[in-house]
C-alpha cells in the first residue's frame, strides 16, 4: 500500500519526503511493525533498510520467512531529531496501519517496541514488560524490542530467537510451512 501524500500531523506537513509506506508480500502470513522511518529509510521510501533492518532481515532469512513477510512501520514519517512519535502522531498514522492489516490478514503480527504496540492496542504498554512473549489469539501477535534497541544491546537478542521458535511452531500447527527451519 503506496500513501504518497497525507497531511494528518505536523510530520506529514513539514516532511519534504513521501510517507514511507510498508514492503513485502502483500500476501503474507506474517506482518512485522516498527516504530517510524530512519534516516536511511527516509532516504530510500522504504522501511528496515539501515542497520537496525539489516539486524531484522537476518532472522527474517534464517527462518525463511523472506517470501512471507510484510515490514511496516507504524508511523510513515520520520520525526525530526529521530525522536520518539509523539501519541498525537501515533493516533494519526494509525489509518494507514490498520489499512495495511485488513489488505494483508496476517496470521501472525510481530510489534517492534513501544510506539508499534501502542499503535497496535492504542495504550502504552511498556515493551520491557512483553519482549519475547506472544500471545494466544489470532492472530499470534509477538513482541519484541525494536533492532536498534539491540544493536545496543546484545543481550535481548534471546527474545528474537524465543519469539521467531515461537512462531516457526505457530506455522506449523497452522500453516504447512516445512520448508521453515527451526534452530
Amino acid at each position: 500500500m503506496k500513501i504518497k501524500t497525507c497531511k494528518s500531523c505536523d510530520l506529514c506537513l513539514t516532511n519534504k519526503f513521501t510517507p514511507v509506506s510498508g514492503r513485502g508480500n502483500h500476501n503474507s502470513e506474517i506482518i512485522i511493525v516498527g516504530e517510524s522511518p530512519g534516516y536511511y529509510e527516509r532516504k530510500q521510501g522504504l522501511p528496515f533498510v539501515g542497520k537496525s533492518g539489516k539486524l531484522l532481515q537476518y532472522f527474517i532469512d534464517r527462518y525463511n520467512f523472506t517470501n512471507n513477510t510484510y515490514i511496516t512501520n507504524a508511523v510513515k514519517c520520520r520525526p525530526s531529531g529521530n525522536r520518539t512519535p509523539n501519541k498525537i502522531e501515533i493516533e494519526k498514522c494509525n489509518k494507514y496501519l490498520l489499512a495495511e492489516l485488513r489488505i494483508i490478514r496476517p496470521e501472525i503480527i510481530i510489534l517492534l517496541g513501544n510506539t508499534a504496540i501502542e499503535s497496535f492496542y492504542h495504550k502504552f504498554i511498556p515493551i520491557s514488560k512483553v519482549s519475547g512473549k506472544i500471545t494466544n489469539g489470532k492472530p499470534m501477535v509477538g513482541f519484541l524490542y525494536h533492532p536498534a534497541y539491540i544493536l545496543r544491546n546484545n543481550d535481548a537478542v534471546t527474545d528474537y530467537i524465543k519469539v521467531f521458535d515461537k512462531v516457526v511452531d505457530y506455522y506449523r500447527d497452522v500453516v504447512d510451512y516445512s520448508h521453515i527451519v527451526n534452530f
